[in-house]
């Protein structure tokens, strides 16, 4: 008498009967691995869908050493889905059938990891229900879970990559963030390489019992002339993508001499700003081991700042470097390749542009001088920004041996990561990065695209990166291999 289990793999065969078999189809062999060890995973759940758009779909399951076959299939493409409890769900594997030709596809599937931890105060106490915050390598929130009642935290579902943690103070407090291990800056911060374990325990963040200090400084004007009345926000520097348009941590009102004090703060990076009417100014504070009484904020009226765009292109935005996002400003649709940002306030911004489709960045010029990658400092009576886009870039087309699904990276020479461009790999290892801005690249191959956000990265590309020189128009090849990452 058959199973259950044999009854269910009997009726999934249906929908491949009744519209992607032929008599004279193709055959797929399909082996589905472990990324980290290559040892056949079995239990995958396989979806095929073929990609003429009928929306026909077939399931299965693989073999205890990870190999499924699939015969008879329709010529044409045919897209294969992977699922299974504990591995990375990844992009689907497409591949061409032939009359009956046989593919082999091999799909690797990484495995997902758990962090374990405690966050504990300076008397190996848990602190309960606090805000444990997972970070990219790079800095970059990815999500939040709490701790429970006894300090102890659980983040799931991890793909290999480099990752950090913070504990949050809760919102409103003048506490920052501390780092795992329990440092308070971000530069700090020990980085967690996760590589295919099942589990990583012990990655428990320790609050130092921090010292409290103050901050004071003096609301000005343009012209030095003391602003009575005020408001000044202060907001952890740490947190500020977060709690975007949110409460800040504390608010105080200048005194008639414009001057403000803040209690209790603790060390870390803080950004503060002064609003009063019309007026506002952003200033960024760093908070060590003693008092800050030299804070000075300057308030000004916001400007209009005249951009143009040859050809027009997307719309543009301005981020800041040193304030908060309530600083960021974006700009409306370009008409006639012309825009202008309204209420900008004086400050240092990266300029974040799109080029339109088949150009590159060609330059941006404030006034004479060109800026491209990098920070600018923008105040009222700034010149014009001129940004010029190019066709004819150049193009690089090559493969990766054994690569498959790789991320092939280009960095161009002293650029920061804004320019970097990121690629994957088809299933054959090939690769085309075009309208790339003619220059000197560093190329380098990585299995996963998590290298992209550990802070060895660079240097990684700088001792193994292999330089490709881009021209004008010109198509090069690259013939890259794997790089080992982690190392």
């Amino acid at each position: 008498m058959a199973s259950m289990a044999q009854v269910l793999r009997i009726f999934s065969l249906m929908p491949l009967a009744l519209g992607l078999y032929a008599a004279d189809g193709g055959t797929v062999e399909v082996t589905v691995v472990d990324s980290i060890t290559g040892v056949g995973i079995p239990g995958v759940t396989v979806n095929l869908t073929s990609s003429d758009g009928n929306g026909l779909k077939f399931r299965n399951w693989t073999g205890p050493s990870g190999e499924l076959r699939f015969s008879g299939l329709t010529p044409g493409e045919h897209s294969f889905f992977f699922e299974k409890e504990g591995f990375s769900s990844e992009e689907p594997a497409t591949v061409r059938v032939v009359s009956q030709g046989i593919v082999r596809l091999r799909k690797e599937l990484d495995p997902l990891t758990t962090i374990n931890g405690k966050v504990l105060d300076a008397a190996n106490h848990g602190i309960r229900r606090i805000s444990v915050e997972l970070l990219t390598g790079r800095g970059q929130y990815v999500r939040a879970v709490s701790a429970d009642d006894v300090g102890a935290f659980q983040i799931g579902n991890l793909s290999t990559g480099v990752y950090l943690l913070r504990a949050a103070p809760a919102h409103g407090t003048l506490r920052a963030p501390v780092y795992y291990p329990g440092v308070p800056t971000v530069a700090e911060a020990s980085p967690i390489r996760v590589y295919g374990e099942k589990t990583i325990d012990g990655c428990d963040i320790r609050l130092p019992a921090q010292a409290v200090f103050a901050i004071r400084g003096r609301v000005v004007d343009p012209a030095g002339s003391p602003v009575a009345q005020a408001t000044v926000k202060l907001k952890s520097a740490d947190a500020h993508y977060l709690f975007e348009g949110g409460a800040p941590d504390a608010q105080a009102v200048s005194d008639g001499d414009g001057r403000f004090q803040f209690s209790a703060v603790s060390a870390g990076h803080w950004h503060l700003w002064a609003e009063s009417g019309k007026l506002m100014g952003f200033v960024p504070v760093m908070v060590t081991q003693s008092d800050r009484d030299d804070v000075s904020v300057t308030v000004a009226r916001p400007f209009a700042l005249e951009i143009t765009e040859e050809p027009s292109g997307p719309a543009i935005h301005l981020r800041p470097v040193d304030g908060p996002m309530e600083q960021e400003v974006h700009s409306s649709s370009p008409k006639g390749g012309k825009i202008v940002v309204e209420r900008v306030y004086p400050g240092r911004y990266r300029l974040y542009q799109s080029p339109p489709k088949g150009y590159y960045a060609g330059s941006i010029l404030l006034g004479a001088r060109d800026v491209l990658g990098e920070d600018v400092e923008l105040a009222e009576g700034a010149p014009p920004i001129r940004i010029v886009y190019k066709e004819g870039g150049g193009m690089v087309r090559g493969t990766v041996a054994d690569g498959g699904g790789a991320t092939v990276v280009l960095i161009p020479e002293l650029s920061s990561p804004d320019y970097w461009h990121a690629v994957k790999c088809d299933e054959q290892g090939r690769l085309e990065v075009d309208n790339l801005r003619p220059g000197n690249y560093f190329a380098i191959a990585v299995r996963r695209a998590g290298a992209l956000q550990d802070n060895a990265f660079p240097a990684l590309v700088e001792q193994q990166g292999q330089l490709v020189h881009v021209g004008a128009g010109e198509i090069v090849m690259a013939e890259l291999r794997l790089t080992a990452w982690p190392r």
